[in-house]
């Protein structure tokens, strides 16, 4: 069904709903808030409704340039800053990172983020260049976190040893320990640290494990919680009414015991263990996802590049090109994969994920399209399928006339349609919506719209943006929102954005073009499966596109599918690429 009302605002939403007086009133608003939506979700959320109730009254009333706004988007674009690195270093220090199961930073002296594990982005979602004052922590007295990163950085007053902070949590009565360890003291006025944020299930997780693998006394095991939680070997006398020699004497022993000759050996040691508990998570993770395999493969020029298998992993080939909300896939799907016999290979374009960008003399898909090929050849296949979904389609009959010897069919699942198509129909998605329309006629808006709209989908997450785009209530937002399938929606945001915005944005804008020109030239074909209840996509530009190209697409529609339709019908979607004409695969 067709959205009658361009702009769909999710009732529990902040967005503003006054009445709109005129297209000049709501094109001032909008410059207002472009200033503001490169930082602030909620003023990106505002600028949306702006945005799309002009064009509203624009085409009911009469044309309009809008070059007020489309000088605003310009400007905007000029100081755009994305919030994350795309240094190698930054990318390799946070790897080895991953390696702590908690959240744990690279900073420098300011307290500012180069890198982060998954852990830290999950818990307290912040971005590279953020700075540790947006952790919910207060230290006491409202000791700024900069000033004890930086003390912990000044040669003169520490050399290696880690300083540990506790600290109290602005949403609860929760307590943590920050642990400040200098990685590069500062020298010439810069300098970096490792901080670990510690939190209070330590305590109750790992503690009688470390007693009893340590041979600890109770004394000493609870000399050791307070020490993790950021007292000094002062403030725990004082608390124990004992001379500061005695806890001393005990702390020694303490650190004799764990085998450290210095309180960051005695950190390491207990956070060792501590993992041990933690990790029990991970194994967990990995058993529930018995058809997943993540691999890298090498390329010229010291490439990385990131894959992960799913299904039967020595079945037929099917390439899947990742997006924003499509990289891995929940157990049901896997599983599915797996009897169907098919081996689904989510590789990262240049720039997601652990994937390195191009290198600087060669191009973008031409090195994806190489990426491809090197796969299969080391899979031993010589065709596969390509199948995308979301906004993967432009990228997907891109490749097609690249490498068109190497695929033996295309399919798209619940994908986009060239802009002639799309601009159509409505979609009640705020964000596409408002995309599209600005793709239509205002280009730098439409690149404002993309960088600051990934912008904040980043930061307010996958389940927050999900429920602003999607219809409250509709089975649609339901299946969407189920744990599984945000876990793994959130975990392709995570990945297609890890480097920074470059690669998506190039994607985006791609997807959002008329790209019927590739279609045409593509001699490969094309299987759209799509559920009539999208509406991010409506079917109704599905069907214009299947019209125009009826010798090279077939169009499937499922009645009772929506946005997540490549989760809710795996098995429905394994068996049409099993139908499809069979080529010589190896």
């Amino acid at each position: 069904m067709l959205h009658k009302n361009p702009l769909f605002v999710d009732k529990n939403s902040t967005i503003p709903t006054r009445p709109v007086n005129s297209d000049a009133t709501k094109e001032t608003d909008v410059v207002r808030l472009l200033a503001h939506a490169d930082d602030d979700p909620n003023s990106f959320q505002a600028l949306m409704a702006s945005w799309n109730a002009i064009c509203e009254i624009n085409h009911k009333h009469g044309d309009h340039t809008f070059a007020e706004v489309e000088g605003a988007a310009i400007s905007a674009l000029s100081s755009f800053n994305d919030g994350v690195s795309d240094s190698t270093v930054g990318r390799q220090v946070g790897q080895m990172l991953e390696k702590f199961a908690h959240p744990a930073f690279l900073v420098r002296e300011n307290s500012q983020i180069v890198a982060q594990n998954s852990a830290a982005a999950t818990q307290f979602d912040l971005n590279v260049q953020d700075t540790l004052e947006k952790l919910p922590y207060d230290l006491v007295a409202d000791e700024p976190i900069a000033d004890v990163v930086r003390a912990s950085l000044d040669p003169r007053r520490n050399q290696h040893d880690a300083v540990l902070k506790q600290v109290f949590s602005t949403k609860n009565d929760g307590t943590a320990t920050l642990s400040i360890t200098p990685s590069r003291l500062i020298k010439g006025g810069t300098g970096e640290a490792l901080v670990f944020v510690i939190d209070v299930r330590w305590d109750t997780e790992a503690a009688g494990l470390i007693k009893r693998e340590f041979d600890l006394t109770g004394a000493e095991r609870e000399l050791l919680v307070s020490f993790l939680k950021g007292n000094s070997t002062q403030d725990i006398a004082k608390e124990r009414g004992r001379s500061h020699a005695t806890v001393r004497t005990q702390f020694h022993s303490l650190m004799t015991k764990m085998g450290a000759s210095n309180q960051t050996e005695l950190l390491r040691n207990a956070l060792s263990v501590s993992q041990f508990v933690e990790n029990i998570s991970e194994i967990a993770k990995v058993l529930r996802h018995p058809y997943r395999k993540r691999v890298d493969i090498v390329r010229p020029g010291g490439r990385s590049v990131e894959v992960t298998m799913s299904g039967n992993l020595t079945g037929e080939p099917v390439i899947f090109l990742q997006c924003c909300v499509g990289y891995t896939f929940p157990p049901d799907a896997e599983m599915a994969f797996f009897n169907s016999d098919l081996c689904f290979l989510s590789i990262c374009r240049p720039g997601y994920g652990e994937t390195d960008p191009a290198l600087s003399d060669q191009d973008y898909m031409k090195t994806f399209a190489a990426d491809i090929q090197a796969l299969l050849d080391q899979l031993g296949h010589k065709t596969c399928v390509i199948l995308s979904t979301n906004t993967a389609p432009a990228v997907m009959y891109e490749l097609a006339t690249m490498i068109p010897t190497r695929i033996s069919n295309l399919v798209q699942v619940s994908g986009c349609a060239p802009l002639h198509y799309l601009g159509k129909y409505e979609t009640s998605a705020p964000w596409a919506q408002g995309v599209v329309r600005a793709a239509n006629r205002h280009p730098a808006f439409k690149d404002f719209m993309l960088r600051a709209g990934l912008k904040a989908w980043r930061t307010i997450g996958q389940r927050s943006f999900l429920k602003s785009q999607l219809k409250k209530g509709s089975a649609e937002f339901e299946s969407a929102l189920l744990p599984d399938n945000v876990r793994e929606f959130q975990k392709a945001l995570d990945v297609a954005t890890q480097q920074g915005l470059a690669s998506v944005v190039r994607d985006m804008k791609s997807a959002f073009s008329d790209y019927r020109k590739r279609v045409a030239a593509c001699e490969i074909p094309s299987l759209i499966i799509h559920g009539v209840q999208d509406s991010v996509f409506p079917i109704e530009a599905l069907r214009e596109f299947r019209d125009d190209f009826p010798k090279k697409t077939t169009l499937i529609e499922i009645p009772d599918a929506g946005f997540p339709l490549l989760f809710t019908h795996a098995p429905l979607v394994s068996e049409k690429i099993l139908e499809l004409p069979k080529k010589t695969s190896k």
